[in-house]
């Protein structure tokens, strides 16, 4: 029997940050995954934006969060060997008047001005439609693809591809059993389909379906767009994204989400753009958008990291040292992420 003191069930961004942080720590692991080309971590867009919405409202913990990944995101590809991250000017491209103000407004407010440029480069905007404006935003982008097979591959022998049923695992007094495998701990990390975990589908997830296409369009490479959309570079191409769809949740890139992606690329874009590719994927987004860490209530040695959503991205890094820390016993979880503020329902 092959014994570990941690197995992570699940290699998208949460799981493999969360197996990083150990693998630093240089404890005893396994990350399983079934490297499933569908998952929300592979079809990502990979957009990091700190002020989002119809109101241009800064995201939770975003001083924090960008000041973190600032410097994790380059460490890693220095240690992975791999490029996947690229800060890059955000333009947030304003939808009226009344938006356009908003903007103004945030420009004064302290807690805004260090994620907001003004750089006017009105070159970058070629081919955009603005007319009620922009504003600049510092982003980022990660192509998740290469950061997650170079990640995997760092790992070794502490990395394994293979499908596991809920069936197969087995609690006991001294460990959890798992076929030929046996730990310690066991930490969750399977993304929307935890809605079928069976010690913590008691959670409230809300899954959201979102569309992510791959377009060519003669606009520049140097910047990204925000405008109900999203168009970031990569290479040769830009990846587009993306729809919100509550009541479909499968994989499957249908027809209606090409026209719906589509109509919105003709309402920023004033110049062609030619499909390479068109995927969705159904985020693990929770109804309260605060990440589920956490223990078991009853199977102490059950544990969850997930439901970081639309932000993974952005929460992942801080988040999976976060979740380390507590699972070696060095401190607890933040209030706003510990699933204990979802209590257990009675029998």
């Amino acid at each position: 029997m092959n014994k570990y003191d941690y197995i992570i069930l699940g290699g998208g961004i949460a799981g493999s940050l969360l197996a990083w942080q150990l693998h630093l720590r240089k404890k005893s692991f396994l990350l399983i995954d079934n490297e499933d080309p569908h998952a929300s971590s592979r079809v990502a867009g990979g957009m990091i934006n700190p002020i989002t919405g119809k109101r241009l409202v800064l995201t939770w913990m975003a001083e924090k969060l960008y000041d973190f990944n600032h410097r994790f995101y380059p460490r890693l590809e220095k240690s992975l060997g791999v490029p996947f991250y690229r800060e890059l000017p955000l333009r947030r491209v304003f939808k009226n008047a009344a938006q356009a103000n908003d903007w103004l407004v945030r420009c004064r407010q302290a807690d805004y001005r260090p994620f907001i440029l003004n750089d006017g480069d009105e070159t970058s905007l070629f081919g955009i439609k603005t007319p009620f404006g922009y504003g600049t935003v510092l982003g980022a982008a990660v192509d998740t693809v290469p950061l997650l097979n170079a990640l995997h591959a760092v790992l070794g022998n502490s990395y394994r591809k293979t499908n596991i049923t809920y069936d197969e695992i087995k609690p006991a007094k001294e460990h959890i059993r798992i076929g030929e495998l046996a730990c310690q701990k066991l930490i969750f990390c399977e993304g929307w389909k935890a809605t079928a975990n069976p010690w913590f589908s008691y959670l409230p997830f809300n899954p959201c379906k979102g569309d992510v296409l791959k377009i060519r369009a003669e606009i520049s490479q140097h910047t990204g767009i925000a405008a109900g959309v999203f168009l970031l570079p990569f290479g040769d191409h830009f990846r587009c994204g993306s729809t919100y769809i509550w009541d479909e949740l499968d994989c499957t890139a249908t027809e209606q989400g090409l026209r719906t992606m589509t109509r919105q690329l003709e309402n920023i874009l004033s110049v062609p753009h030619a499909l390479l590719e068109h995927k969705a994927a159904v985020r693990p987004t929770v109804k309260d958008r605060r990440p589920f860490l956490g223990r078991h209530p009853r199977e102490k040695r059950f544990y969850i990291f997930n439901g970081l959503g639309t932000k993974g991205l952005s929460l992942a890094p801080w988040f999976s040292r976060h979740m380390a820390d507590y699972l070696l016993g060095h401190g607890g979880l933040m209030p706003e992420v510990d699933i204990k503020r979802f209590p257990l329902p009675s029998i």
